[in-house]
C-alpha cells in the first residue's frame, strides 16, 4: 500500500472505542491534529470487536498497512463475552505476537456504571500485566473518566471532549517514539 508522501503511519486497531461510536471525530481524528503531516492514521476499529475478532481480522485490519505504530485496544468486549481473564490473556499475546511492529497497548477507561466497572477492571489489570511482561507503553485515559461525565456520549463510550482528552493522552504517550521513528527515517533518507 503506497503511503502517499508520509513515512510513518499508525494504525488504531480495536473494536467501537477506538472506531469512534456516537462521534463524528475519534481518538485517532483528533490525534492527527498533534502529530506531524508525515504521519498517516488509519482508523481499523470495528464495533462490537473482541481480542479474538481481532486475531481473525489483523492480516486486513493491520498488517496490509505495514504501521510503524499500532494501538491496539481491546478489552471491554471481551469482558462482557463471557471469556475468562486467563484466554484473554493468551489470546491478547498471541495478537501481539503477530503485529509486527512498534506497538502501544491502550487501557480506554473505568466505566460509568459500577456494576459494569467492577466486570472489566479484571481485564483492565489483566492487560496493564501484559504491558508490564512485554515491556509496552500503556495508553492509560482511566483516570479521565472516574466522575467526569461531561466526557460521555453514553455510560460507555467518550464524547467529542472525551476523545479529544484521549488524544492528548496518547499524544503524550507517542511523542518521543515518534520523534525518534522520525530521526531515524530522515537519517535513513541522507544516507541515500
Amino acid at each position: 500500500m503506497k503511503n502517499k508522501g508520509k513515512f510513518l503511519r499508525l494504525v488504531g486497531f480495536g473494536n467501537s472505542l477506538t472506531y469512534g461510536y456516537l462521534v463524528s471525530k475519534s481518538y485517532l481524528d483528533y490525534l492527527k491534529e498533534y502529530l506531524p503531516s508525515h504521519i498517516e492514521i488509519i482508523n481499523s476499529g470495528i464495533p462490537g470487536d473482541t481480542v479474538i475478532d481481532g486475531l481473525h481480522r489483523i492480516d486486513y485490519s493491520v498488517s496490509k498497512y505495514n504501521p510503524y505504530i499500532t494501538i491496539v485496544e481491546f478489552c471491554v468486549n471481551d469482558a462482557f463475552s463471557g471469556i475468562s481473564v486467563e484466554k484473554f490473556e493468551k489470546y491478547y499475546l498471541s495478537l501481539l505476537g503477530k503485529i509486527n511492529c512498534e506497538k502501544i497497548i491502550m487501557i480506554p477507561h473505568s466505566l460509568y456504571d459500577d456494576f459494569d466497572n467492577k466486570t472489566v477492571k479484571p481485564f483492565y489489570d489483566r492487560l496493564k500485566n501484559i504491558a508490564r511482561k512485554t515491556d509496552l507503553p500503556v495508553i492509560d485515559v482511566s483516570k479521565y473518566r472516574l466522575g467526569r461525565n461531561e466526557l460521555l456520549a453514553d455510560k460507555l463510550h467518550p464524547n467529542e471532549k472525551g476523545y479529544e482528552t484521549y488524544a492528548r493522552e496518547a499524544f503524550e504517550v507517542l511523542k518521543s517514539e515518534i520523534v525518534s521513528a522520525t530521526n531515524a527515517r530522515m537519517l535513513m533518507n541522507n544516507d541515500k
